[in-house]
């Protein structure tokens, strides 16, 4: 199927398009004798409103989405047990990378430890 331009459909879409906006104008703007439809202060506050809700929602369903996407189906890990072995390694490895303790007594400290 190919794409047919016709110069007569483009400008009569146009002069429906420009139809359609001055009725719309003509409904929605002020008129002789009485303001517009959308005049009343009520109805502006009422509008504010309701735009700062549709972007607060969009906010928080943005959010949600990039929670859920970080981690989905992740379960919590529960948090490693704790020992003295474990503390006196952590310790000890410390140390030798500081360069308290020598290779020697690193290994020596490690092998009595575990043991």
């Amino acid at each position: 199927m190919t794409d047919s331009y016709h110069p007569l459909i483009e400008a009569s879409y146009a002069v429906a398009m420009r139809t359609l906006m001055l009725r719309i104008a003509a409904d929605f703007g002020p008129r002789p004798g009485r303001g517009g439809r959308f005049h009343h202060p009520g109805l502006v506050i009422l509008g504010l409103l309701l735009v700062a809700a549709v972007i607060t929602l969009a906010i928080l369903l943005y959010r949600s989405r990039q929670s859920s996407a970080a981690a989905p189906n992740a379960a919590p890990q529960p948090p490693a047990p704790w020992s003295p072995s474990i503390a006196a390694e952590t310790i000890l490895a410390e140390r030798f990378a500081r360069g308290e303790v020598s290779v020697e007594e690193f290994v020596a400290a490690r092998d009595a430890l575990r043991s």
